[in-house]
């Protein structure tokens, strides 16, 4: 294993522990959010703080990014496999991905519109 694979090799390790870790504090908690959502809130407070991305992370994060689509497969298992439940409550699955969806745009734009606004400033 060439040096570089390794770094990418171990960021992965670390991205997997770290949703362990978030996984278990959110159980141990009795939180009422997905770990996944408190694992992104973490991890973007640690980036915030740091002010930059260790190039393990960067090429890790990157490998991600490339097979990003790879990760929608379980969700299309889960929507083969709760078909007769999804016929029953697709009003209100289709008006939550609508909203959801929106707002998500909502919010993005919002994010982009302040980060330009303060990089404009600098």
């Amino acid at each position: 294993m060439s040096g570089r694979s390794r770094y990418v090799a171990v960021a992965l390790v670390g991205f997997v522990l770290f949703g362990a870790i978030c996984d278990a504090f959110v159980a141990y908690a009795h939180l009422r959010f997905s770990s996944a959502v408190l694992g992104m809130l973490v991890l973007l407070a640690l980036l915030a703080v740091r002010r930059r991305i260790d190039p393990p992370l960067e090429r890790a994060a990157h490998l991600l990014l490339r097979w990003f689509a790879l990760l929608f497969v379980p969700a299309c298992v889960g929507v083969m496999q709760y078909g007769t439940l999804l016929a029953h409550a697709w009003l209100g699955v289709c008006v939550t991905l609508v909203l959801s969806t929106l707002i998500g745009i909502a919010v993005a734009a919002a994010v982009g519109t302040a980060v330009h606004r303060r990089v404009r400033r600098a």
